[in-house]
């Protein structure tokens, strides 16, 4: 078992917890952004909420996990067709 956590795939994307650090899978286990944040969730239209330094914010899939919108937020909601909900 190579992580604790695992969650379900959206979209071929699952996201997996390890020693504390969140990160995402692709199907064939390869690692597509590190285990880096506290927490995240599911990646929707390329961008998921994910929390680090205690505070929420935006990741790119495409840029491996680059915030794209700065975790300065208590709480967010999910990232889908270009609107936070």
């Amino acid at each position: 078992v190579q992580y604790e956590v695992v969650s379900n795939f959206v979209n071929g994307i699952a996201g997996v917890k390890k020693n504390g650090k969140v990160g995402y899978i692709d199907t064939k286990g390869g690692e597509v952004v590190p285990l880096m944040f506290e927490d995240g969730h599911e990646f929707l239209d390329d961008y998921a909420a994910v929390k680090t330094n205690g505070k929420w914010g935006f990741a790119n899939l495409k840029g491996k996990g680059k915030l794209v919108i700065e975790a300065n937020y208590e709480q967010v909601g999910r990232f889908s067709e270009d609107r936070c909900w």
